[in-house]
């Protein structure tokens, strides 16, 4: 069967599968020094399971169709920052010349070695970390209200950098939806912060302090390490009279100590100024012929990470198409085990595809979990509408004569005619 899928963006990232088993055998060594097999060792999960060896997997996928194209097992230590350039490289080279597609990725991709080993080779679109300071100036650049305003909440405005040697378009992005997110985890930390400012301070007014110096050195202290809050503080003296007793007429009191009481505000000019450019982040390509490849659809592709390749990270980790935990006593078997899984996923992709351009061009709909009409419905969805379909063999004399398929309803006999006489004959078979 030939697929006519649109190719013209591959959206690429990794993700790490947690394993049981030390791996420390001889056998499992020899495989990794002599037949190239991955490395299962500790490093950076994802699945929030430091305490398991891992192996790290990355996956390339269409945009349209979400369909996987590359898929490869690495060392369970590997850096991100590497295996995008490697992966890039590698899958390129199995590409004819011209039929390069725009890889999207995230931000770990974007490094200067990466873009400028790339140069204008290969075509890219990636997140710029924050922690670049010129990325840092361009996000605080220009007001929201400067920004060209889309319909869904987003604004954007582009502008240019030559960062690690090569001319390249950034994208400032303002998003409503992650302003509104990201406003509540401030809040959060604005929260947090000042119950533990409060804590501090309470320990500085229990204390005594031989001198009104060293009282404010011990306010200035926490201060410092304040980011969201000041301290107004007022500092009173400890008076005694020198000897204990009634004190004798025409005596007075000597300062002996001193103590603090402070109050803790929110630093409303710094809150304020945090606020301000919530809500962005940026983006970059090494296409600058906006007529190629508009600024909207650069974010559009980045935001279709999470609909691409995550999602096939997400099918290959769900317990209910694969176990939920992995076990097998080679790398290799583990590499084999992986590709399989990428198969699956092959399939799986494939056939929802098909599924939905076949209900498109016949201007059909199915129903989904809630009994909706749907022109996009999910392989998973199609897969439990069949759960109950039997097959009935009639035997005489130890011989078949006759094969049923039963509780063959309308819908799914509708779903089973958009396959191909392939896919049908296995149901429709004598019908």
């Amino acid at each position: 069967t030939t697929y006519n899928l649109d190719v013209a963006f591959a959206h690429t990232d990794t993700s790490s599968f947690s394993l049981t088993g030390e791996y420390q055998s001889e056998a499992a060594q020899e495989a990794v020094e002599k037949r190239g097999a991955v490395k299962i060792t500790h490093g950076y999960s994802k699945d929030h399971r430091p305490d398991l060896k891992q192996v790290v997997v990355t996956l390339v996928t269409s945009q349209k169709g979400r369909i996987p194209l590359w898929l490869e097992a690495l060392d369970g230590n590997n850096s991100d920052k590497n295996s995008f350039r490697q992966t890039v490289d590698t899958y390129c080279r199995h590409l004819a010349e011209g039929n390069e597609p725009w890889f999207v990725m995230d931000s770990a991709a974007y490094t200067a070695e990466n873009i400028g080993n790339w140069g204008k080779a290969q075509k890219w679109v990636t997140r710029v970390p924050e922690t670049i300071r010129e990325a840092r100036r361009a996000l605080q650049s220009v007001t929201t209200k400067e920004m060209t305003q889309l319909d869904n909440g987003y604004a954007i405005h582009a502008t240019t950098s030559q960062y690690g040697g090569v001319d390249q378009r950034w994208l400032i992005v303002y998003s409503e939806h992650a302003e509104q997110r990201e406003r509540k985890q401030l809040d959060k930390r604005v929260a947090r912060a000042a119950t533990k400012a409060e804590k501090a301070l309470k320990t500085v007014q229990k204390q005594e302090f031989g001198c009104k110096k060293d009282a404010q050195q011990a306010v200035a202290k926490v201060s410092k390490k304040l980011k969201w809050h000041t301290v107004t503080a007022t500092y009173h003296p400890i008076k005694k009279y020198a000897q204990p007793g009634r004190p004798p007429n025409g005596a007075q009191r000597q300062i002996v100590g001193w103590q603090v009481k402070t109050t803790c505000h929110v630093d409303t000019k710094q809150l304020e100024e945090a606020q301000q450019w919530l809500g962005r982040f940026l983006l970059a390509t090494n296409e600058l012929n906006q007529n190629r490849l508009p600024d909207e659809t650069v974010l559009g592709s980045y935001k279709a990470q999470g609909t691409t390749v995550e999602r096939g990270f997400r099918f290959l980790k769900d317990p209910l198409f694969f176990a939920d935990s992995l076990f097998l006593k080679s790398p290799t078997r583990i590499m084999a085990m992986i590709m399989i899984m990428g198969l699956c996923l092959l399939i799986y992709a494939l056939a929802e595809w098909h599924i939905r351009q076949q209900l498109q061009e016949r201007d059909e709909t199915i129903p989904d979990q809630r009994g909706q009409p749907t022109q996009k419905p999910t392989m998973r969805r199609v897969a439990q509408m069949f759960e109950g379909v039997d097959l009935l063999i009639i035997r005489r004399d130890g011989q078949i004569i006759e094969r049923q398929v039963l509780k063959l309803t309308p819908v799914r006999l509708q779903i089973i005619r958009l396959f191909s006489p392939t896919v049908q004959n296995c149901y429709l078979d004598g019908f």
